[in-house]
């Protein structure tokens, strides 16, 4: 199931995409009053809140599948009362909402709880692979769920407040899994402070380690209306800390000081696993490709950034410049399609999992 998020920016993509060729003066004018008008539709204001309401883990309960639909019930706020000291414990953490922003309201418990698993891995959690990974690999499960308009800095010491006072008493039992944003949430929470021994390891995918020239606005300046469109999506503290570092000086002008001095960092990275994609500038998809819309956007990246995922280029997702604990070519995929959504993804991740 693709996220209620992730279809409207395919659908924005495709409106985008096809109006950006031969733009003139005037064409311009209109597209900025269009980008007005989803700026009005898709982010209202609404009552400013701390993120450190948003920054939460929250322990998924086997029974989660006891019917027919997800039962969030069965979600509840991690406490020292759902860890067992010594059992194995996946922590899942979601990448990047275009929909946060600074401002946005609180929801309910209920809306929390459906935001952290609903909105982004329901499509995992109805796996039998799920069911694997607690009955026969036995692992406790829990999702971070956080505020992505955050600094990703910020968001990690977040993350890492958590870790600690859920699992300061384990030896290596911890693993998790980012997707996107949250592979450097979890990055930045890895390297606050002294090495995490609770830590296994982390396996990412899709994550802009060097960022991603869609945040950039040196690159966003060049792309016309899809440009215009990236940089209001960016328009965040968390926006704008996907911003391309310019480790390969690629694009004239850009830079990512957060990037710059945790990549630097690289006496922790041998326990991360980064998962990539391989889409060439041609956007052509492997046939099982689960949100083909999204391969608009890697012919618009260009030869420059490809293979990519058509949102991170290869050379981001695997860290280029520091060595990794593991590397792995997930195929064709795009962005989304890697956030365990395709089945020979979730395999790969299910026998990655020590």
């Amino acid at each position: 199931m693709i996220s209620f998020q992730y279809r409207i920016f395919i659908l924005i993509l495709f409106f985008v995409f096809f109006n950006c060729s031969n733009e003139t003066k005037k064409d311009k004018k209109a597209n900025e009053l269009r980008n007005q008008v989803l700026a009005f539709l898709l982010f209202r204001q609404t009552p400013a809140i701390a993120a450190d309401a948003f920054a939460k883990i929250y322990y998924i309960n086997p029974l989660i599948k006891a019917t027919s639909t997800i039962n969030l019930d069965y979600v509840i706020p991690a406490t020292s009362a759902n860890v067992t000291l010594g059992k194995k414990k996946l922590v899942f953490v979601h990448g990047w909402d275009f929909n946060d922003r600074d401002n946005i309201a609180i929801p309910t418990t209920q809306g929390l709880k459906n935001r952290a698993i609903n909105e982004n891995w329901a499509d995992f959690i109805k796996t039998a692979l799920f069911d694997q990974i607690i009955l026969t690999k036995q692992y406790d499960v829990y999702a971070f769920d956080y505020l992505t308009s955050g600094g990703i800095d910020d968001n990690g010491k977040r993350f890492r407040a958590k870790l600690d006072e859920l699992f300061s008493n384990e030896t290596s039992t911890v693993v998790i899994h980012g997707h996107s944003m949250g592979g450097l949430v979890t990055r930045f929470a890895i390297y606050e402070g002294l090495r995490p021994v609770y830590i296994n390891r982390v396996i990412t995918t899709g994550t802009p380690y060097h960022g991603s020239p869609w945040a950039s606005p040196q690159f966003q300046n060049e792309k016309g209306s899809l440009g215009n469109l990236a940089s209001f999506m960016t328009n965040t503290t968390g926006g704008k800390d996907l911003a391309w570092d310019n480790f390969d000086n690629k694009i004239s002008g850009a830079s990512n000081s957060k990037l710059t001095a945790i990549n630097a960092k690289k006496d922790r990275d041998s326990i991360f696993y980064a998962y990539y994609s391989s889409i060439t500038n041609s956007g052509t998809t492997d046939p099982g490709a689960a949100s083909p819309g999204l391969s608009l956007a890697c012919p618009v990246l260009g030869i420059n950034f490809s293979p990519s995922d058509c949102v991170v280029p290869q050379s981001s997702s695997t860290l280029s410049g520091n060595t990794l604990g593991l590397t792995r070519d997930m195929g064709r995929y795009d962005h989304y399609d890697i956030k365990l959504v395709i089945p020979s993804i979730q395999t790969l991740f299910y026998n990655d999992l020590p």
